[in-house]
């Protein structure tokens, strides 16, 4: 904001940020990194995108922390050293710095300049990786016929979706030093009216597969289409989830309120409180959620806002090989809740429902259990899948549009979102 006075941040600061991004950049380019002893670390296919990432976020596995420095958290606080506007007694006032928390660093439009420039090292770094052959990308035997995403609404139209703003009040109980009396804080929030996915799947035999799907503008802001080439750049994953196919056709529904990248609405304060004392009094039964999810987007936020007239998406759902897609330590019930089917029905589904009708498997998660693994990693591990994130669009595309790229087991389709008051 232009009353605010930055402070002369020192430049041999400036130029040791500038010289760490530089390093990154050369790193990038050679294709490998400097441990502490000076001996190379490659960026191999598999885990280079791992050690860049630990080089920029300068964690305890970073290459070489001291070379390569902490470029992320340094720029956050160049942008958070500001002074406030100075007071008519002459002292400056410090307003909150929002960089510095990450429940507020998203609301400050500078979080974006960053987070801008971090992303282009990552697409450099990936614009050196080799495309996917067909192999690769290929999942011999199942075939995706067909993909129709349904909205939860009475009378809805496939393939089209609604966004609105939905008004929230905020109880600010905790943070006001009031009496005994509500306080209360309004906000309009974007939210989408849930949906299903509905995916027909072939498969010559019974196997387990791992789906995954995605969502990208169809258009940029001048109105012109953008090619694949570039539009991977803006496909966001709106779920990862296992399911078990069958011989012949398999029908599986999955509800946009069960994707392993959200989390339900945090609880308030004052919420929790009625909770405990009802159920002291033996009224219900509060069960304490020891696995709740560390990270997540709301699952109100999963899709972009429409426009009144309908915004054009589109929609990308791919299948592949679960048994060769996880990594081996990770075969357990996160991820397979069909092969614990009766034990959770005794149990109450403690992780995952799965609710089969003959050919037609019901994928449904408990979210107050069910960590975001597809973006977070397991709570008791880190990310369970041997693919990077992003695959398969993590990697240059050489193909002339979606038919020439898509393999039997993707599907593209077009989808329209929205906007309603």
């Amino acid at each position: 904001p232009s009353e605010y006075l930055y402070n002369q941040y020192p430049v041999g600061k400036l130029e040791q940020i500038k010289q760490w991004e530089r390093r990154i950049q050369e790193a990038i380019d050679t294709g490998y990194a400097r441990d502490v002893y000076g001996q190379p670390i490659y960026f191999n296919q598999t885990h280079g995108m791992d050690v860049l990432g630990k080089m920029i976020q300068a964690c305890e596995e970073s290459a070489n922390p001291a070379y390569y420095g902490n470029l992320r958290n340094a720029l956050h606080m160049i942008l958070n050293h500001r002074e406030g506007p100075i007071s008519g007694m002459g002292f400056n006032t410090y307003p909150g710095m929002m960089l510095n928390d990450f429940q507020t660093y998203v609301k400050d439009p500078a979080y974006y300049r960053v987070a801008e420039l971090i992303n282009q090292l990552f697409h450099r770094y990936q614009s050196y990786q080799t495309p996917y052959t067909r192999e690769e990308l290929e999942f011999p035997g199942v075939e995706v016929q067909k993909v129709e995403v349904v909205s939860e609404e009475e009378a809805a139209v496939p393939n089209v979706l609604s966004t609105y703003m939905g008004r929230y009040n905020m109880d600010l109980a905790n943070a006001m030093e009031t009496p005994e009396q509500e306080q209360l804080m309004g906000m309009e929030r974007l939210h989408h009216k849930s949906f299903q996915y509905i995916i027909k799947v072939k498969s010559e035999v019974a196997k387990k597969a791992l789906v995954r799907i995605f969502l990208a503008p169809v258009y940029n802001s001048f109105g012109e289409e953008i090619p694949l080439t570039q539009q991977r750049h803006h496909f966001v994953e709106l779920d990862k989830f296992v399911v078990e196919l069958e011989q012949g056709e398999t029908i599986v529904r999955r509800s946009s309120l069960d994707s392993s990248l959200t989390v339900p609405e945090t609880q308030g304060f004052k919420q929790m409180i009625e909770e405990v004392v009802a159920a002291k009094k033996g009224q219900t039964v509060m069960y304490v959620e020891e696995n709740q999810p560390r990270c997540g987007i709301p699952n109100r936020m999963l899709l972009p806002r429409g426009t009144p007239e309908g915004l054009k998406f589109n929609l990308l759902v791919m299948v592949t090989d679960a048994e060769k897609e996880i990594l081996e330590h990770f075969h357990h019930q996160y991820l397979y809740p069909q092969m614990f089917k009766q034990q959770y029905q005794q149990q109450g589904s403690i992780y995952q429902q799965y609710k089969q009708v003959e050919k037609e498997v019901v994928v449904k998660a408990d979210k107050h259990y069910l960590p975001t693994y597809a973006q977070c990693g397991l709570i008791d591990g880190t990310y369970p899948f041997a693919r990077s994130m992003g695959y398969p669009l993590d990697r240059p595309i050489h193909y002339y549009g979606k038919q020439a790229f898509q393999t039997q087991n993707m599907k593209f389709v077009d989808v329209v979102i929205k906007h309603v008051k």
